[in-house]
């Protein structure tokens, strides 16, 4: 489904942001009420906390974020990747390597890993300050 609705760069339970138009509330949600009805299905069955959201650093990958904390201003998130293309960095010991970015990459202001689960899935980390 996320595939087909690649115009949304989120999806959440409360919201949905599109690649052009990330405002909310709107009166364009980008899908159908029934089709995010039907994502809320998934949402709740899996769990996912978050839903899905796209970025601009690892394109064509979905992030299915199952747990956030904190703010957009400062936080961390973790869940599953689906990508065709390789994500990085990867490592077994991912919380480790997430350390290691956010210290040698501090103006960056986020960081992510990831630990590869089988092909083109992956679980990831990510902190935000």
């Amino acid at each position: 489904m996320a595939e087909e609705d690649s115009q949304l760069i989120r999806i959440a339970a409360d919201f949905t942001y599109l690649s052009n138009n990330s405002g909310w509330p709107r009166t364009d949600i980008g899908i159908t009420e029934t089709r995010w009805d039907a994502y809320r299905s998934l949402f709740r069955q899996v769990p996912l906390q978050e839903g899905i959201v796209r970025t601009k650093d690892f394109p064509g990958a979905i992030f299915f974020v199952a747990v956030s904390r904190g703010l957009c201003t400062g936080g961390s998130s973790a869940g599953y990747v689906y990508s065709t293309e390789k994500v990085s960095p990867t490592s077994n010991s991912p919380l480790e390597t997430l350390d290691t970015e956010a210290r040698e990459k501090p103006d960056r202001k986020y960081a992510y890993a990831f630990k590869q689960l089988s092909r083109n899935w992956y679980v990831f980390y990510e902190i935000d300050w």
